[in-house]
């Protein structure tokens, strides 16, 4: 929606609410900064007032269905980065939409993806973008990319939606045989293979969170969360080359991925290179300020630099923020735990 077509003296709110009683569908398009923060150091999404915040939060409120157009592999939001009204954002699938050489055949998929999705319906939809080209400055990955498609039938989406909000309430054991399920149906669904690895791995079936996360790349190469997520598993099985490698190949794909260059301190920090460590941490917090555990991270690295004075201000930066688990890190500093091999 073009905010300059609102009429002088229109309370845009109403204008906005009364402009989507018309829209079938709305195309969220979502950037590396869309829930980051400003200049200023405050989130755009967190103000009511909002554009972007209003028209979504109106269209969640009609049922419309939102598309997550994700700019170069921008990830959906997760839903904690989301404020209450907004958070079911979080469950639409998107698709990636890469502006370079691969715009058109991206912008093809878009194209049958909303065919499929109004197949039913005789009119043409009409679309709605909740843009704001001050956000949408720079990109990660999520949902899906050469692999899986939007052309996800409605009950299929929703579907894989209601087995993902059962992974993130922490109902592993009841998610795990609904994903494995679906994806029989949709074996090509690189998001589901994705999810399935992070289920798996934080249920400690270790084995089959490689499977899971090696069939999402064998479908799309550069799907983030599963490059990503590799790297976390590996960690966890404290194979840290392996790690390093996948977050490595995270950041050649997105550059600007946050959270693999957050994880690499902690990797390189395991490895005793205290400087690549801090080199990485500030690249992330550089990248997202708004993070708690990137703020955590980065505060450890200037413990393990000496840097004190450094330590304290982003230890409580990340309390700022809502980081949980102070008590680990105040181990850290007084030595009761550490983070060498």
């Amino acid at each position: 929606m073009d905010i300059d077509s609102i009429p002088i003296g229109i309370d845009f709110r109403h204008f906005i609410d009364d402009q989507l009683e018309e829209c079938d569908m709305m195309l969220a398009i979502i950037g590396n900064n869309w829930v980051g923060a400003d200049h200023s150091g405050r989130r755009r999404i967190d103000d009511p007032a909002d554009f972007v915040r209003i028209e979504i939060q109106a269209a969640l409120s009609k049922n419309i269905p939102i598309v997550p157009l994700l700019v170069a592999n921008v990830p959906v939001p997760n839903q904690d980065e989301l404020p209450d009204e907004v958070k079911p954002l979080s469950y639409r699938n998107g698709v990636t939409v890469d502006p370079g050489i691969d715009f058109h055949h991206h912008m093809d998929r878009v194209t049958e993806g909303l065919t499929a999705l109004f197949q039913e319906k005789p009119q043409s939809p009409t679309a709605t973008s909740a843009l704001d080209s001050k956000r949408n400055t720079r990109p990660q990955k999520c949902a899906e990319d050469e692999g899986s498609g939007l052309p996800t039938p409605n009950a299929e989406r929703d579907r894989l939606n209601r087995i993902a909000e059962k992974v993130n309430s922490g109902d592993l054991l009841g998610a795990i045989p609904e994903l494995e399920e679906y994806l029989a149906d949709n074996p090509r669904d690189d998001l589901a293979w994705t999810i399935l690895g992070h289920a798996c791995r934080d249920a400690d079936r270790l084995d089959e969170s490689l499977r899971a996360f090696e069939s999402a790349l064998s479908v799309n190469p550069r799907q983030l969360m599963a490059t990503h997520g590799l790297g976390v598993l590996h960690r966890k099985r404290k194979d840290y080359d392996a790690a390093m490698d996948a977050y490595e190949k995270t950041v050649q794909i997105d550059p600007n991925y946050a959270d693999a260059f957050s994880s690499m301190s902690i990797i390189a920090l395991k490895r005793n290179e205290d400087e690549k460590a801090l080199e990485y941490a500030q690249k992330g917090y550089e990248l997202d300020k708004a993070n708690p555990v990137i703020a955590a991270n980065l505060a450890v690295a200037y413990h393990y630099k000496g840097d004190r004075k450094n330590r304290d201000k982003f230890t409580k930066i990340a309390k700022q923020l809502g980081y949980k688990d102070l008590d680990s890190l105040q181990k850290i500093y007084s030595g009761n735990l550490t983070l060498r091999e």
